[in-house]
């Protein structure tokens, strides 16, 4: 069961973000006005390859899963500036373009 509640206030002042901190598979969240300018940049860790924590006995290790499909999030403070959303991943060979849509 999910439940929704919405309140006043404001997000926490978030930098954009520096890809060059980025590894492979993450992705590149650019946030874009009308003219292509960038508004807000954040960068999602591999969403396809997420590391979980895995307690077995008194020991914690890290693993690696693979997935298909994943979902994720971004969390901005809302502009009418920002009218389009692009999504970009790392790769070996520099950025592909993954997804562009005009909000």
């Amino acid at each position: 069961m999910q439940e929704k509640k919405i309140t006043a206030g404001k997000l926490k002042s978030i930098p954009n973000s520096d890809e060059s901190n980025g590894q492979n598979g993450d992705f590149i969240v650019s946030l874009t006005n009308a003219n292509g300018k960038e508004i807000i940049k954040q960068i999602v860790e591999d969403p396809l390859n997420p590391s979980r924590e895995v307690y077995d006995k008194d020991v914690v290790s890290r693993n690696k899963i693979s997935l298909q499909n994943a979902e994720f999030s971004v969390r901005y403070s809302h502009s009418n500036e920002i009218q389009m959303v692009k999504i970009e991943k790392i790769s070996e060979t520099g950025k592909q373009l993954l997804f562009t849509q005009k909000l």
